[in-house]
């Protein structure tokens, strides 16, 4: 389960870089936002349940600004105050440090740089500001422009097509993506350590419960998980 997205900001940030800034949306930005949520060419790649698109404008950012909304924090994106766009981060887990963020652009922004200055802000905000470890990210697998971003950034796609809900009435192809810094380090990791411990989890799981129901209570337990073969990943 995911934890309440306000122990990770209390506060709404401002971030500000060389040509954006992220903040907090107020009632000003409802009609940049409403020009956004009308262009389905923006969201024909993204989740079809995103908080943005459930409600009105002018509800949509009351509901954030009195902290309503807890899955999710969604800033504006703006250049020299005109609004752009949005970014999110979501799937707050505290307990492993670990947090996952999206955007989405007007058309008529896009090619601007924007979506990867907005990414580099959140990202380093949540680094070395807010403890987080470990940054996760989700594309369609047709999303080649947001997956070209991603892997420029440095994360790493550590899983491909596979098939999820985004609230369509079938199932869509999707790649995961990883950027993970080490504790105790300033150092970007994006091998695939956690993919495959979680593959080596569920190997173990399918491959040794077998042998635990069977001979559960026997002294040579601990030798039969031991014997399963890591190199099944």
């Amino acid at each position: 389960f995911n934890d309440n997205i306000y122990r990770l900001f209390p506060d709404p940030p401002v971030l500000t870089g060389d040509k954006i800034c992220l903040r907090p949306l107020t009632t000003s930005d409802a009609e940049g936002l409403r020009k956004l949520t009308a262009q389905e060419d923006v969201y024909e790649m993204l989740p079809a349940f995103l908080f943005e698109r459930k409600y009105e404008p002018e509800e949509v950012i009351r509901r954030l600004q009195k902290k309503e909304y807890k899955d999710s924090l969604i800033l504006g994106i703006f250049y020299e105050d005109r609004f752009c766009g949005l970014v999110e981060v979501y799937g707050f887990q505290a307990r492993y440090l670990k947090a996952g963020i999206g955007y989405r652009l007007l058309r008529e922004e896009w090619d601007k740089g924007y979506a990867q200055e907005a990414l580099d802000l959140i990202v380093q905000e949540l680094l070395n500001n807010r403890g987080i470890r470990i940054i996760t990210a989700s594309t369609m697998t047709e999303n080649k422009v947001s997956a070209h971003i991603l892997e420029k950034y440095g994360f790493t796609r550590i899983n491909q097509a596979v098939l999820e809900d985004w609230g369509y009435r079938t199932p869509k192809r999707s790649d995961k993506w990883l950027l993970r810094r080490e504790a105790g380090t300033s150092e970007l990791r994006t091998e695939h350590l956690i993919l495959r411990k979680s593959r080596l989890t569920h190997y173990l799981f399918m491959h040794c419960t077998f042998f635990f129901v069977y001979i559960v209570g026997k002294k040579h337990i601990q030798i039969r998980v031991a014997s399963c073969k890591f190199t099944k990943l």
